[in-house]
């Protein structure tokens, strides 16, 4: 039991060494600092309690529906214009 529970925490320090650059971004991409986009995202989930904002085409889904809505209504209110946060496939 003690060999195995080493060998688990060798692969786990050896993927979180291997992969640390990836967590924070992950992180960012699941709590964005951008306004639009974290309300973007809790539009989503009162949408729906099933979305899962860690999957990425989840995410990407929701961006494609929520922020050309965000933006334009943001423009309406004068207070920023702009289009390079829509989403394109």
């Amino acid at each position: 039991m003690a060999r195995l529970l080493v060998a688990t925490l060798l692969a786990s320090l050896v993927l979180g060494v291997v992969d640390f650059g990836a967590i924070p971004a992950w992180c960012r991409a699941m709590y964005p600092s951008d306004p639009e986009q974290k309300t973007a995202l809790q539009l989503c989930y009162i949408e729906n309690h099933q979305f899962n904002r860690m999957s990425a085409a989840a995410r990407h889904d929701c961006y494609a529906k929520w922020l050309p809505i965000l933006v334009f209504l943001d423009c309406e209110q004068g207070e920023r214009c702009s289009s390079n946060l829509l989403v394109s496939r």
